[in-house]
């Protein structure tokens, strides 16, 4: 598949949005299977992803919406530890990608330390509100993640 033309690309972006209206608007329509309506929202993020796979060859872009759509979709189905585990591996795909792309120079030093602090004063206040061990443990390592 070829998408370096304006005319794919904006093939893709239609697409992508009547993905996405159908996402919002699933009930509306008629979707009244369980299976169906949790397997909505995960298209519109499937199909980005299958589609940067393709347009692109950006693999680590294309394997972190993968990982992402999972993640819709284990949340659908109330699998919150599967969920944030395949979140943080999308993250990780994105912090590979991203880093190899990233300098660094003295504003982006201050605003990354500005950011640290953010995610560990606001991160520390969701932590202190959440019982179960093991969902502090996951929530603070996906934490981390993002902050990075």
């Amino acid at each position: 598949m070829n998408c370096k033309s304006i005319l794919s690309r904006g093939a893709v972006i239609v697409v992508f949005l009547i993905l996405t209206v159908i996402y919002f608007c699933r009930k509306e329509i008629g979707l009244t299977s369980q299976l169906l309506l949790d397997v909505t929202k995960t298209l519109p993020v499937l199909f980005l992803s299958i589609a940067t796979f393709f347009c692109s060859r950006r693999r680590l872009v294309s394997l972190a919406l993968l990982l992402s759509a999972a993640g819709d979709l284990a949340g659908e189905e109330g699998l919150f530890l599967v969920q944030i585990a395949l979140f943080a591996f999308a993250h990780i795909s994105y912090i590979i990608y991203f880093a190899k792309r990233a300098t660094l120079n003295s504003r982006n030093k201050t605003a990354i330390a500005l950011w640290t602090l953010f995610v560990i004063i606001f991160g520390g206040w969701i932590v202190s509100h959440i019982d179960s061990v093991t969902i502090k443990v996951a929530c603070s390592v996906y934490m981390i993640l993002i902050g990075t």
